[in-house]
């Protein structure tokens, strides 16, 4: 069996903030999914998925040093 490798070119969501950018390269998050181009058509990430998978990969570009923040579980 052959395996048969396609490249996407990724368009990533971006997120301006007061402290730089953040690019959302994988994101199937509501209202603010990446896209892939297919033959030059965005197809949305969250359109490969059957389900609400939360999933999400960015870079951050801050224009300074950030402090590291904790974030609380659901409890």
């Amino acid at each position: 069996m052959e395996l048969k490798r396609k490249l996407f070119l990724l368009k990533p969501f971006v997120n301006s903030k007061v402290w730089g950018v953040e690019q959302w390269i994988v994101s199937t998050m509501k209202d603010s999914s990446s896209f892939f181009l297919d033959s030059n058509k965005p197809v949305s990430i969250k359109s490969l998925t059957d389900s609400d998978y939360p999933l999400l990969i960015k870079t951050i570009h801050a224009d300074d040093t950030l402090s590291v923040q904790v974030h609380p579980d659901d409890e």
